[in-house]
Order: structure tokens, then C-alpha cells, then sequence
């Protein structure tokens, strides 16, 4: 119980906790030579994110393909599951004896929790034999999941930049500022 309550006094501050973020200046050199390093850089950097946008376009595609397969794997199995759940329902009656209201199953007569019929569990089929009605799959879900697992492409070009400004002779500075929740100073 204690660590229930230190769990949700810590969720609690946690919410109210200042958010920050990190601001970079970028200072140039004053000599033309290292300017015209630093020009090189940010060509680089703009053949390099040009690269990683292309691979990551035929990675996209890529991944359409993969997705479109993989769901008509899906939706077949989801075909199979309704026939199963259709069928179990129908073998344990379920519309004909049972009637639905505020998300559970009640026998034509009786009441409720106990009674004639015993506990809820004991006489509501959809417990007993765990009875789910299977969920249709989408094709943008198996997208987005395919392109998720296989499209994570990073590929440093900011990093690089910054390494390359840097051995130019440029100088970064970073600054922490509160943008959420902020401590009054």
C-alpha cells in the first residue's frame, strides 16, 4: 500500500516537473578559409540529408510492399478467428438464450449475479470459454507497424555538421531553457 501511494505522489510531481529545452547558437570564425570550411560543411550536410531522405522513400515503399503482404496474412487469419468466434457463439447459444445489457451477458430470466444461475462466471458463456470477438485488421496499421520496425533511418547529418563547423574553427553553445511548468525566478 505504502507503494502504491509513493507511486502515485511521485506521478503526481512528475506532472507538475519543469520541461526544458536545449538551444544551440552557432558562432562563425572571422577568417574567409574557415568560412568557406564551414560552407563546405553545410554542403555536406545537405547531400547527406538529401541521401537519407531518398532511402528512407525507397525504404517506405519497400516496407508498402512487405505491409501488403503481411495483411493479407492478417486478414485471412481474422477471417478464420470470426468463423471460429461465430461458431462458438452459435454452439453455446449465445443469441438465442442470453440477452445483452451494460456489457454483460444476462440468462432470459433470472437476476443478475447469483440467483437461480450461480455467479456471473458460471453461466455466462463469454467467461466460461472466453469467447473475443476477433478485431478486422487495416492496411495502414500494417503499414505504420512495418514502417516503424523496418524505416528507422537516422543518419547523423546534424551531428556531423556540428563536428565539421566545430573543426572549422566555429564555435556551439548550447542554452537549457524552461518551456513547460517553469520555477518562478
Amino acid at each position: 500500500m505504502k507503494y502504491l501511494l509513493l507511486f502515485s505522489t511521485l506521478l503526481i510531481f512528475s506532472a507538475c516537473a519543469p520541461k526544458y529545452k536545449t538551444l544551440y547558437s552557432y558562432s562563425e570564425p572571422v577568417l574567409q578559409t574557415q568560412k568557406d570550411c564551414i560552407n563546405t560543411c553545410a554542403q555536406k550536410r545537405t547531400i547527406c540529408r538529401s541521401i537519407c531522405k531518398s532511402n528512407f522513400d525507397i525504404c517506405q515503399l519497400k516496407a508498402i510492399k512487405i505491409a501488403k503482404k503481411q495483411y493479407q496474412i492478417k486478414l485471412q487469419n481474422y477471417y478464420k478467428a470470426l468463423e471460429i468466434y461465430a461458431n462458438q457463439a452459435q454452439m453455446n447459444n449465445l443469441e438465442n438464450e442470453l440477452y445483452f445489457y451494460n456489457d454483460f451477458y444476462y440468462p432470459g430470466r433470472g437476476y443478475g449475479y447469483g440467483g437461480v444461475f450461480g455467479p456471473y462466471w458460471a453461466w455466462n458463456p463469454r467467461v466460461m470459454y472466453n469467447i473475443q470477438k476477433p478485431v478486422k485488421p487495416t492496411l495502414q496499421q500494417e503499414i505504420e507497424r512495418v514502417e516503424l520496425q523496418e524505416c528507422q533511418i537516422d543518419c547523423k547529418c546534424q551531428a556531423s555538421y556540428d563536428k565539421c563547423f566545430i573543426g572549422c574553427g566555429g564555435k556551439i553553445t548550447s542554452k537549457k531553457i524552461c518551456i513547460q511548468n517553469c520555477p518562478h525566478e
